[in-house]
């Protein structure tokens, strides 16, 4: 049977993206890409603690079954594929714009 989403799900849920969000970005090389320049010590350790911290708190309010926390592994998986899907699909619509949806190049 169905069940009404509780808020702590979507509060976990949401914390888990911007988790992964955060924990993406503290690698120097994702922040380079994003902000075109280097990150400085300070702000990555700020930035992947941050990370670690909303991934903590995305599992401590997560209803403590079983099945729960099955969930939030699948919901982890799902969240890094796509983002890894995401931005590498942008990356390469950067480095090669005549690869945007509805540009022809042989026109």
């Amino acid at each position: 049977m169905l069940s009404v989403t509780s808020f702590s799900e979507v509060i976990s849920f949401l914390c888990l993206i911007l988790a992964i969000a955060l924990l993406s970005i503290g690698v120097g090389k994702h922040f380079k890409d994003c902000f075109k320049k280097p990150i400085k010590e300070r702000q990555q350790r700020m930035i992947r603690g941050l990370g670690w911290a909303l991934l903590m708190l995305s599992l401590a309010v997560v209803n403590p079954l079983p099945i729960n926390y099955v969930i939030w592994l699948t919901q982890l998986s799902l969240i890094i594929l796509i983002q890894a899907v995401v931005l590498s699909r942008f990356q390469t619509i950067r480095k090669k714009p005549h690869l945007k949806l509805g540009r022809n190049p042989s026109r």
